[in-house]
């Protein structure tokens, strides 16, 4: 039984492993060359470091508008990793002007269970690694929503590469760590949405997952909010209860039209019943 179960899923499991090939090839340089998604050159526009600028052959800035990462992602990082090895929590940052909260102000991302590895990597190759992980979940996620939506491998397989491969989400993972972390949840949400009513509102022997689905949905709903970027939970949750808003009224349709018709294949089949019973009365008149 298990085999024939392993069996079965084998073509989702390689389909899984197929979207790291993306990934893979957008960020071999970070992850297993020697390089770094860090934008250390745009510390050399400003004080201190412009004065070391010929001690390092330091050329302007490639981008300097991606300076979030080198000078407030990256403290943030080094920060956690600090207090952690020498065996404190991180409550609060000393370093941030008189002191300010560091693990209420979730934006860090350190909570979030991807972030564990900034703690076991150098931090300089951990960004690489996470993005990586982010946009395989990314295909992951788009893919289960398309079977829950009842495509088949290679149309869901096809979403998947699409939406991890989205524009906006490559260049997220290249700034911001908290963004990519947050938006990859959306597809596997809004699948566990159609299946929580679906089963709710379907026939009742499907009932009893409901409780199963919506765990899900909570869990992944969970690692959402602990990504770090409170506005694009408001995004997600804003979209989740229009897409549950949709699908209970067509839900509801769908249930109202299916019960409308067995209806009606009842009456008429009791009306054929009741002129099958009459002509038969008549025929026994007649023949009496």
């Amino acid at each position: 039984m298990m085999r024939a179960q392993l069996r079965a899923r084998r073509a989702d499991f390689l389909i899984a492993l197929g979207y790291l090939v993306l990934p893979l090839l957008l960020y071999a340089s970070v992850t297993l060359g020697g390089r770094t998604m860090i934008p250390a050159d745009v510390l050399f526009q400003w004080t201190p470091w412009n004065a070391a600028t010929a001690e390092f052959d330091a050329l302007p800035p490639h981008n300097a508008l991606i300076a979030d990462l080198a000078i407030q992602n990256t403290p943030w990082k080094q920060f956690a990793l600090d207090s952690l090895s020498s065996g404190e929590i991180p409550l609060w940052n000393p370093d941030l002007f008189a002191g300010a909260p560091f693990l209420a102000n979730g934006q860090h991302s350190m909570l979030y269970p991807f972030s564990i590895l900034f703690l076991v990597l150098p931090i300089a190759k951990a960004y690489g690694w996470f993005a990586l992980s982010q946009v395989w979940l990314a295909g992951l996620s788009m893919y289960a929503f398309g079977r829950i939506l009842g495509l088949r491998r290679g149309g869901a397989g096809l979403t998947g590469l699409a939406y991890q491969g989205a524009q906006f989400l490559i260049i997220s993972a290249a700034v911001f760590p908290m963004i990519v972390a947050a938006v990859v949840w959306l597809p596997l949400l809004l699948g566990c949405i159609d299946r929580v009513i679906t089963t709710s509102l379907g026939p009742p022997a499907r009932r009893h997952r409901t409780l199963l689905w919506a765990a899900t949905g909570a869990v992944a709903l969970a690692l959402q909010i602990l990504a770090g970027h409170a506005e694009f939970t408001y995004y997600t949750l804003l979209v989740m209860g229009l897409y549950a808003l949709w699908r209970v009224v067509a839900e509801l349709r769908t249930t109202n039209y299916e019960l409308r018709t067995t209806n009606e294949e009842e009456e008429a089949h009791a009306k054929s019943a009741k002129e099958a019973k009459d002509a038969k009365s008549e025929l026994s008149l007649i023949h009496i």
